[in-house]
């Protein structure tokens, strides 16, 4: 890998971590993208 790709994948991880498990989303009802993939699974009839 290069070393510029290596330097900045810190940052890339926080801004993932920050993207799916702190900032809420309001196309998700107001949730985390975590948190809404952890609702109980709606049943398909």
């Amino acid at each position: 890998m290069s070393s510029s790709i290596l330097r900045k994948a810190p940052e890339l991880s926080d801004y993932v971590n920050w993207h799916n498990n702190i900032r809420i989303h309001s196309s998700l009802n107001y949730l985390t993208p975590v948190a809404f993939r952890n609702l109980e699974p709606k049943k398909v009839v």
